[in-house]
């Protein structure tokens, strides 16, 4: 609407005016905002009485890839310490192996390398 671009809500028609269409799109806004909250309450009730968020398995096959992950990155990074994580990523790249930087620095932590 800010843009100027004329656009249709199925549920209102084509015909809306737009300060319909402005007050619909503040009620909206305002129910995601209260949706969000209620949210996390919700989350935050629940891990106050103890309930545990989130797949256990799913956490320790994501921990268990990312270890490995961080072994297999260990001996290009016992390489070149003074490198950067960008510049490391860079390198890897130019090898053939895609890693983001923050992967690098996670790995780095992981393994104690960092500092």
């Amino acid at each position: 609407m800010s843009q100027r671009v004329p656009f249709i809500v199925t549920v209102l028609g084509k015909d809306v005016d737009p300060f319909t269409l402005h007050i619909y799109a503040a009620l909206a806004e305002q129910e995601r905002r209260m949706i969000s909250q209620r949210t996390a309450a919700g989350l935050a009730a629940a891990k106050a009485r103890g309930v545990k968020l989130g797949n256990p398995a799913q956490a320790a096959a994501n921990k268990a890839a990312a270890q490995a992950r961080a072994a297999d990155l260990a001996p290009f990074l016992r390489k070149h310490p003074k490198l950067s994580d960008r510049a490391l990523a860079a390198e890897l790249a130019k090898q053939g192996t895609v890693v983001s930087y923050m992967t690098i620095n996670r790995a780095r932590a992981r393994l104690g390398l960092n500092g």
